[in-house]
């Protein structure tokens, strides 16, 4: 009696019982849960790959296949997140810009200050060697 019950649950890959039997691990592979709200949203579903071969008629187990694989990389980006070793795009980009825009105000700021300076040098060589220790010295600052 209780074998024939459990034949009926687990005839079909797609019943519900299957799905529950398995959302206590996919529980505790944190793949059910939100990324954290310091990161955009990924999507959960991926797009499936088109194969002319086979058209629209794709088998349930390459779907599920398709899907847990994508799932499972989702997973490794939190991880990864998590870990600190992956950063968003924007944050990089703003920081890259931030550094810049202050690298360009300085080296800018320099002429007012030069000068006064560099018109009262006559030799070449002199001028030279002014600009090269003041750029030095702003680039240094910068780093």
């Amino acid at each position: 009696m209780a074998t024939e019950t459990r034949i009926r649950d687990t005839a079909d890959l797609s019943k519900a019982a299957i799905a529950a039997c398995h959302h206590p691990e996919r529980l505790q592979r944190d793949v059910y849960n939100e990324p954290s709200p310091q990161s955009e949203p990924t999507s959960t579903a991926a797009p499936l790959p088109v194969d002319p071969t086979l058209g629209d008629q794709l088998d349930f187990q390459k779907a599920h296949v398709h899907r847990e694989h994508y799932l499972a990389k989702m997973a490794e980006m939190e991880f990864c997140k998590a870990q600190g070793s992956l950063v968003e795009v924007s944050v990089v980009q703003k920081g890259a810009f931030q550094v810049a825009r202050m690298l360009n105000e300085s080296l800018l700021g320099m002429s007012p200050h030069l000068a006064p300076q560099l018109a009262a040098m006559s030799y070449s060589w002199e001028i030279e060697r002014h600009l090269t220790a003041a750029l030095r010295q702003r680039l240094g600052e910068a780093a």
